[in-house]
């Protein structure tokens, strides 16, 4: 599943031309940093990056996004929780 997430992250940061800094995927989400902090087309990509894993798993994976049904991962405050939150570090 992490390699999935990857390429799909990859994937899609290329498409948006969004520069990915830095990423850890733990097991039930994900941080990212990107750069610069445009707030729409960041938005647009974490959309996206979610949509795409999701439908992703569902095809390639049924047993498992059946089990992350059951237990709710796709549900508010999880997968498709809050979208975006934006800090600014000043250097």
């Amino acid at each position: 599943m992490r390699d999935l997430f990857q390429e799909i992250l990859v994937d899609t940061t290329t498409k948006y031309e969004t520069p990915l800094e830095a990423y850890v995927i733990m097991p039930e989400h994900f941080h990212l940093v990107l750069a610069p902090p445009d707030v729409k087309t960041n938005s647009l990509v974490l959309q996206v990056l979610k949509q795409r894993f999701a439908r992703s798993l569902k095809k390639n994976a049924p047993d498992v996004f059946k089990a992350a049904e059951r237990k709710r991962i796709f549900r508010k405050r999880m997968l498709y929780g809050r979208r975006l939150r934006i800090s600014i570090t000043i250097r």
